[in-house]
């Protein structure tokens, strides 16, 4: 796992004022948007895919289709790691039956990634990528205690040293 702004795995830093509430408390986005892009990042986002690299492979898709699971990792064509299969095992006494009844027959390649499950020729609406460059850019600084700034004044020093007259 990653350390992704120096924070804690997981851990979410208390926002600073300025949204609803009595007291100004409900974070800087306002409402429960952050809460519910988080929940998307961790529960929905293929984060393996994110990367761009698994068991050593690097993606050949773009990561919005990888992180969506909108096509084959390796854009591997007409492959099939072995998938459902509601053919197997009926009636498998019959000699012949897996090859000519419809079985989907497996052709592993050993790169241990899964095949696409999804028609890759889909064609995704804008405001899917929207939401997919809104939730990378979340997901970039997840753990990030600093809000994108500095733990200390380093940052401001070399800014003065630069500006000095």
């Amino acid at each position: 796992m990653s350390n992704l702004g120096g924070g804690f795995q997981g851990i979410a830093p208390r926002m600073i004022g300025g949204g609803s509430g009595k007291n100004g408390s409900g974070g800087m986005i306002g409402s429960s948007e952050r809460a519910l892009d988080r929940f998307s990042l961790v529960q929905g986002w293929n984060g393996a895919a994110a990367t761009g690299v698994i068991n050593g492979y690097r993606r050949k898709i773009g990561p919005f289709r990888a992180v969506n699971n909108a096509g084959d990792f390796l854009s591997r064509q007409s492959y099939t790691s072995g998938g459902s299969n509601q053919v197997n095992n009926v009636r498998g006494g019959l000699s012949g039956y897996k090859m000519l009844g419809g079985s989907i027959q497996a052709h592993k390649d050993n790169t241990g990634i899964p095949s696409s499950t999804c028609n890759p020729r889909f064609v995704y609406d804008g405001s899917d990528y929207i939401q997919f460059k809104k939730l990378q850019a979340v997901n970039r600084n997840f753990n990030d205690y600093t809000f994108g700034g500095d733990d200390f004044s380093a940052s401001q020093s070399a800014r003065r040293r630069v500006h000095r007259f």
